[in-house]
């Protein structure tokens, strides 16, 4: 067989290297192309080690869960029994969901509830709770819960027996213990049935949620977990056991407290402290102060007057900001917190406090001056105050026996803006034969009326006081959304019975500019009269007075407004020991809602009027 010709081979292989490399450049210039056009972080690529992604399927599920813990409040006192209780202004329930055993994302909650012992009707709120630091067995109105945000109402009449359902807003529900706070606004009580309830039909919390087939939890990759050690995250916030507070109840921080109050401006309390104090507190630097007790408790053993001062008057220190606390005078301190100089609180409870002197108890105790560090905004949001007890002594003329609440004095007149605001509330429980929940006295005379200086009071509730709800004896006070109720006749606490109206407004001087909207005043048969005394210019509007409570007059009157109220059965405006010379304006009336023959006003003294 004839050889193929060397240089003809040498050809051949020159030839196919030439094609190879061609097809290699190709292929190169393909890739450089793709290079350049694709991006740097391409939406779908494949994945390189040839394995396919691996899609997750979610599925819906629903699981309901009984409360951990439910129970209701009632004149501050708790109670675990086989119901829990509504009633407007008297009782409030709390209920308490553990949805940190719920793996997945939350998709509807609906709060599921069943009408026990008889009928009732109204509107029921249900909010967010503050905390879920109670239990069912030691829950009383200081330990309780504040409301946050409202998830639901319902408004309806409610049948034994029926389970009513209530849609809860599940963009304000995390996967966490979780406490609802339960308040009827209007209407007759309502029992519900509880977990203890031999029936077994108790509050349940039905939840659907998101999660994938085989029951994995698959949270929004864009939400980040919340701390809870702590409610501030400012690194700048110095804790009080960096001086030696240790916050168990039992040893006296008195010192450590007191050191880092003289030292720092921002602290912070580890959560759920106890400090035990056997002196007073004194907050008097020359700097501002912000402190977040965070949830701490301070109580004392010691007959303390007060537990707490705050005045920054002389040293020029500005606004003291705190929140989070519960001072406890363990019916030994006879004041808690002492005011003379600008305060922000926010959250803060004061329980019982005892009169052990001739010095008048009073969880609060403000005192406004015509000084620059006195002077400002005061701020008192979410503060509720229980349990203020004096001792009688059978004379409404002294400081004996004359408990408060809050004792709000004008010293001065402000020369620069001053407004006291207080609001997100509770003040209850104060005994003894002068006793009050809120007391605002204008020592000036009468001059706060045309000053620069106000009381503000929003979204309160005030109930179970001795004497009086509250004591408004000063001008430009201004009362909204709040409800005022007298206690029982029967009330084991009553020392001397020593009534004198619900509410009390005016002074001792001529007092003006005092308002009322959208207000409830509760008659629960020992003293329901809203007495106005030496007032004018008075505005009476969009309020309630229930279960025959009364609109009364007195001394001197005029100037006032009194319009689309409600006045039920039994309630009726009159004046008593009131001259018609001392009607010194009008009364305007009208578009009030209200029974034949309310009005007993002198018809020369009031006019109707169209307040549309």
């Amino acid at each position: 067989m004839m050889m193929p010709h060397p240089t003809k081979i040498k050809s051949l292989i020159l030839l196919i290297f030439v094609i190879f490399f061609q097809i290699s450049c190709e292929k190169d210039s393909d890739l450089f192309l793709e290079a350049v056009l694709i991006p740097d972080n391409p939406v779908d690529i494949e994945n390189t080690t040839g394995s396919e992604t691996e899609e997750v399927t979610l599925v819906s599920k629903t699981v309901e869960l009984s409360p951990t813990n439910d129970a209701y409040v009632q004149e501050g006192k708790g109670y675990d029994d086989n119901i829990i209780r509504l009633q407007p202004t008297y009782r409030t329930s709390y209920l308490m969901f553990d949805l940190s055993t719920v793996e997945g994302q939350l998709e509807n909650i609906e709060l599921k509830l069943t009408v026990d012992t008889d009928d009732g009707d109204g509107t029921i709120k249900v909010f967010k709770a503050s905390h879920s630091n109670w239990t069912e067995s030691k829950i009383t109105s200081t330990t309780a819960p504040l409301k946050e945000s409202e998830l639901a109402s319902i408004s309806k009449a409610y049948k034994v027996g029926a389970t009513e359902k209530i849609n809860i807003d599940k963009n304000l529900i995390k996967n966490e213990m979780i406490s609802f706070v339960l308040t009827q606004e209007d209407g007759n009580d309502i029992s519900i049935v509880s977990k203890e309830n031999p029936n077994s039909n108790g509050p349940k919390l039905i939840v659907t949620y998101k999660t994938t087939e085989d029951g994995e939890a698959t949270a929004p990759a864009e939400e980040e977990p919340e701390t809870t050690t702590n409610t501030t995250s400012d690194a700048s916030f110095v804790n009080f056991s960096t001086f030696g507070a240790k916050g168990d109840g039992t040893t006296d921080d008195t010192q450590a407290i007191q050191a880092a109050l003289n030292k720092e401006g921002k602290l912070v309390a580890n959560a759920g402290a106890t400090f035990k104090i056997s002196g007073t507190l004194k907050i008097n630097q020359s700097f501002e102060h912000s402190i977040d007790w965070n949830g701490a408790t301070i109580l004392t053993s010691s007959t303390l007057n007060p537990m707490i001062n705050i005045d920054k008057r002389a040293s020029n220190g500005g606004t003291t900001s705190m929140s989070n606390l519960l001072v406890d005078g363990k019916a030994k301190a006879t004041r808690g917190i002492q005011i003379q100089s600008r305060v922000n609180f926010k959250d803060v409870q004061l329980t019982d406090f005892f009169q052990t002197s001739s010095s008048s108890p009073a969880a609060i105790y403000l005192q406004v001056y015509n000084d620059e560090d006195s002077m400002g905004d005061y701020m008192f949001d979410g503060l509720i105050i229980t349990k203020t007890v004096g001792a009688s002594n059978g004379s409404i003329t002294d400081s004996w026996g004359a408990s408060n609440s809050m004792l709000l004095y004008w010293k001065e007149i402000p020369s620069s803006p001053t407004k006291v605001t207080i609001q997100n509330g509770s003040m209850n429980n104060s005994w003894g034969e002068d006793a009050g929940l809120l007391y605002i006295l204008d020592q000036t005379g009468n001059g706060v009326s045309g000053s620069l200086g106000s009381v503000e009071i929003k979204n309160m509730t005030f109930f179970d006081s001795e004497r009086r709800a509250v004591k408004g004896f000063s001008g430009n006070v201004t009362f909204e959304n709040s409800t005022f109720t007298d206690p029982l006749p029967s009330n084991p606490n009553i020392q001397k019975g020593t009534k004198s109206g619900l509410v009390v407004f005016g002074g001792n001087n001529l007092m003006s500019n005092i308002k009322f909207n959208n207000c409830e005043f509760v008659s629960r048969g020992y003293d329901g009269r809203v007495i106005g005394i030496n007032a004018k210019d008075v505005e009476i509007l969009n309020s309630t007075f229930k279960a025959g409570a009364d609109l009364a007059f007195t001394k001197k009157i005029g100037d006032v407004l009194v319009c689309n109220n409600t006045f039920e059965s039994g309630g009726r405006i009159y004046g008593y020991n009131i001259s018609l010379s001392n009607f010194i304006g009008m009364i305007s009336i009208g578009n009030n809602t209200a029974p034949s023959g309310y009005n007993e006003l002198n018809i020369a003294k009031w006019t109707s009027v169209n307040c549309n």
